[in-house]
């Protein structure tokens, strides 16, 4: 149970998310781009809001949606990779 909860505080070493808070736009750093990384947001109810092929360590991100909490998905060929923001305008 407790090598579970490390390797869920590794995986959220991969990418940092700034600022979080924040007002829709935000900045994904790769900490490894070795590899095709993509990013998926969703909102609250599991639709899609915003899908992007990450190509560059840093990446500015403008999302136009209303106030809320999204979740932020980072997917190379052997890992999903969650974490959630908050919106607030």
């Amino acid at each position: 149970m407790i090598s579970v909860g490390l390797s869920s505080l590794t995986k959220y070493s991969e990418f940092k998310i700034y600022p979080n808070p924040n007002n829709g736009n935000f900045t994904i750093e790769i900490i490894e781009s070795r590899e095709e990384i993509s990013l998926e947001i969703y909102n609250q109810v599991g639709q899609i809001m915003y899908k992007k092929e990450l190509n560059h360590s840093s990446n500015q991100i403008n999302l136009n949606v209303a106030n809320g909490v999204y979740l932020i998905k980072v997917l190379n060929r052997e890992n999903i990779y969650n974490q959630r923001i908050i919106v607030n305008r």
